[in-house]
């Protein structure tokens, strides 16, 4: 079932966003850590650094997140959500909230029958 659900959330995250799942996990990453550099990102999501890497890079591409030297280390590349991709989280949460909300109605109607 929850599969089920992950497949939903990723198409409807295609369709109304043309992002997929990875991209908007790491979108909410870096708005709720502002702190975060691509080699830990990709820790945290749990994947390997290049999958990151091209991820990051499609969200720069669109303008979506923006990439910055970072003061205090010259190796590293701080990210930032920009307004637009702020403005497509808002959008995308409504999204997915809409894909868990009808699938919970589902739920609820599956127990009532």
């Amino acid at each position: 079932m929850m599969d089920l659900l992950s497949k939903a959330i990723a198409h409807r995250l295609e369709l109304a966003c043309s992002i997929t799942p990875l991209q908007y996990r790491i979108l909410l990453r870096i708005l709720a850590d502002k702190t975060l550099r691509a080699k830990h990102l990709a820790q945290i999501l749990g994947v390997s650094a290049p999958t990151a890497s091209v991820a990051i890079s499609k969200l720069a591409d669109r303008n979506l997140i923006v990439r910055r030297d970072s003061a205090d280390d010259m190796r590293s590349i701080k990210l930032e959500v920009s307004t637009q991709g702020r403005n497509l989280v808002k959008y995308a949460d409504s999204a997915v909230y809409d894909v868990i909300s009808n699938y919970l109605s589902s739920l609820t109607q599956a127990g009532a029958d």
